[in-house]
């Protein structure tokens, strides 16, 4: 017997009417469930509340109107009605936690089943609350939950999901897999997720068979995470949990190298390098893994006679692969090939070496990128004849078109606008592609990409899918199509190497890529030296009088000042910011001259690598020519990102004076052309 607390139940009149009094109970219950299953809560509530005042130890009758108080939004007598009931429970508390559990469950099973997803998550979580370590409820909820776009990544931590699915042997395993399989898919994460699956995996009663039809969402969701989100730790977290059960997965180890890099842990980038490259199952993967080895040594700005050594390596195994002249690559092994000789600028000052081999290496690639492409290629084609024999209905203006992941906060995107702002919108029209936008999610709110939006005539906000993008580019007709990116972005690459525009050009954001389907690469007289056509397979196009024209720099109020890292006023300041795999040792051994040279200098050293190993080379040469290192200051990266090119048109528009070698490498003689 129970008498629940009087003061704690919903109010209703104090006594019942001769009528209502002549109501059978069953009856009551009855209207009051027809109530609640058409949605009318008020008459529900009031039919619950007449058969409680008929008879009070009805417990039905308080779990059925405590629901509909829930969905009628009065939350709060709904749970003190139940807690009233659960004071007077005892020794049965238990058993009739379970009747409020399987009243909340059917009623939401019951609303799902009509589609009433939001109602039916709302009764999940009062059953969550109830009972938080139901495993086979809280499957439901995160179901839910995922179908009203209503999870909050933080609570997969708050509802302690991992633990709970190891716990509960019990639990419908089809089911969950179901679910977590769905978690996976919306590339939802957490801290929590990794846990989620790693326990998932771990359960005893998990079948080889269950584990394989869900590792191929894992891998794909750790790389989508990590290189699409750009949310390089939560993709390293779940690739872990992947290496876990398939420790040698090629493609997840050589994403693990970058997500370290991103990360700056260079030493486990360079031993899963190391990894990729024993588990490479061709050639042409052994290739790109060496790649991932050099770039993980370079990016630590202080190993680089380790470097020059895997660069050999990569030479002579690029080499190979290009004479073996494969036929068979996938797109992906093809891509890679290409991009692999991204890193060849940074290793020495000798491009009518370097470039005849990448050079090679892009047409190896473009040919067998173009093998899984036949028939878009021939449409392309055949687009590009008809559009140039047709004399009627051609447009007007010339339809240019800019590809390119970097038309934001980043140096790209602040170089290229006022090239951009100054076009002829009579006789052009303009066409912007951002690539891995998706959908405009992913830099929403950046303002040089609005800034880029507002300018435009038309914007096509594209994801990673290459061939979709170049179908998009065809389908708008572009005349010229300018890649800003080029090896920098393997997206672009592949777009570049199907040839969706028939003139296509190359421009700003790196070296050539040397794919044949790229016809020109924009220069200037500094740019590249005056033999540079000699080891370029574009056509070398040079502008008249400036490589780029900048109309003005935003300038902002300095907050580092001399006094913060103890210089002297009236000192000379040398500024060098760069990235680990660009701390080449005979620069920092020109630039520690130059501060040996000039009395009372200091150096401001500055870059993404691996601090002590930077600091250790710097100090090492310094020693070795006689320069105090007090006199060299290590300043921690913040978020701006710059290259050379956007770090020095700020101060040169202050009228600022500045000094650069020149080389022969693009990358190095383009600085100097920026600067002219």
């Amino acid at each position: 017997m129970f008498t629940p607390d009087s003061s704690a139940e919903p109010s209703r009149g104090s006594e019942l009417s001769a009528s209502q009094q002549a109501i059978p109970l069953a009856d009551l219950l009855d209207r009051a469930r027809t109530a609640l299953q058409s949605n009318d809560w008020d008459r529900a509530i009031a039919a619950y509340e007449m058969a409680i005042e008929r008879d009070p130890e009805i417990r039905v009758a308080y779990w059925e109107l405590g629901v509909a108080l829930i969905l009628a939004d009065r939350e709060e007598e709904a749970q003190t009605l139940w807690f009233s009931v659960m004071f007077a429970a005892g020794e049965f508390e238990a058993k009739w936690i379970g009747e409020l559990l399987t009243t909340l469950v059917s009623e939401a099973d019951r609303y799902r089943a009509s589609d009433q997803l939001h109602l039916a998550w709302g009764l999940r979580r009062h059953a969550y609350e109830i009972a938080p370590n139901n495993a086979a409820n809280t499957i439901e909820l995160i179901d839910l939950a995922l179908d009203t776009d209503q999870l909050d990544p933080e609570e997969l931590t708050d509802w302690n999901v991992a633990t709970t699915i190891a716990a509960n042997l019990d639990v419908n395993r089809d089911r969950w897999l179901e679910v977590c399989l769905r978690l996976l898919e919306t590339c939802r994460t957490d801290a929590a997720l990794p846990a989620i699956v790693r326990a998932t995996f771990l359960r005893k009663d998990m079948t080889d068979r269950e584990r394989q039809r869900l590792y191929p969402k894992l891998a794909h969701v750790a790389l989508s995470v990590g290189v699409k989100q750009q949310r390089s730790a939560d993709g390293l977290a779940l690739a872990q949990v992947a290496l876990e059960f398939v420790p040698d997965d090629f493609q997840v180890l050589c994403h693990t190298v970058m997500f370290y890099r991103q990360q700056r842990d260079f030493t486990q980038a360079i031993a899963q390098a190391e990894r990729c490259e024993q588990v490479a199952p061709t050639p042409t993967d052994r290739v790109f893994a060496t790649t991932l080895r050099l770039l993980a040594l370079l990016s630590t700005g202080g190993r680089w006679s380790e470097a020059q050594s895997v660069a050999a390596e990569y030479r002579d195994r690029l080499s190979a692969v290009i004479a073996e002249n494969p036929r068979n690559l996938g797109e992906t092994q093809a891509l890679r090939l290409l991009t692999s000789t991204f890193c060849l600028g940074y290793l020495r000052d000798r491009p009518d070496l370097d470039r005849p081999l990448i050079n090679q290496a892009a047409a190896l690639a473009q040919t067998n990128i173009a093998s899984h492409h036949r028939d878009r290629l021939k449409r392309y084609h055949h687009a590009h004849h008809t559009r140039r024999t047709t004399t009627q209905n051609r447009p007007a203006q010339i339809r240019i078109g800019y590809l390119s992941d970097s038309l934001r906060s980043h140096s790209v995107g602040w170089l290229a606008r006022w090239p951009f702002a100054y076009h002829d919108h009579d006789r052009f029209e303009i066409f912007v592609y951002f690539i891995n936008s998706d959908n405009g999610e992913a830099w929403r709110g950046d303002p040089v990409q609005q800034w880029y939006v507002d300018r435009a005539d038309h914007v096509r906000f594209c994801g990673i899918d290459s061939a979709e993008i170049a179908d998009q580019i065809a389908e708008d007709a572009i005349n010229i199509l300018l890649d800003l990116d080029s090896l920098t972005v393997d997206i672009g690459c592949t777009v570049m190497a199907l040839k969706p525009a028939p003139i296509q050009c190359s421009w700003l954001g790196f070296d050539a890529t040397g794919l044949p389907t790229i016809d020109y690469y924009l220069a200037d007289h500094l740019t590249l030296p005056e033999n540079a056509q000699k080891y370029y397979t574009e056509t070398i196009w040079r502008l008249p009088h400036s490589y780029i024209a900048i109309d003005g720099f935003e300038q902002a109020v300095p907050t580092l000042h001399r006094r913060d890292l103890g210089i002297d006023p009236d000192a000379m300041i040398y500024f060098s910011n760069q990235t680990g795999q660009k701390r080449n040792p005979d620069l920092m051994r020109l630039q520690l001259e130059i501060v040996r040279d000039v009395p009372g200098s200091q150096l401001l050293i500055k870059g993404i690598a691996d601090g002590l190993a930077v600091q250790a080379s710097f100090g090492a040469i310094a020693d070795e020519l006689g320069v105090d290192r007090d006199r060299l200051h290590f300043w921690v990266r913040r978020k701006a990102r710059r290259n050379t090119g956007r770090i020095w048109r700020s101060p040169m528009w202050c009228w600022i004076p500045t000094l650069i070698t020149a080389q022969r490498p693009h990358s190095k003689r383009c600085g100097r052309a920026f600067r002219s």
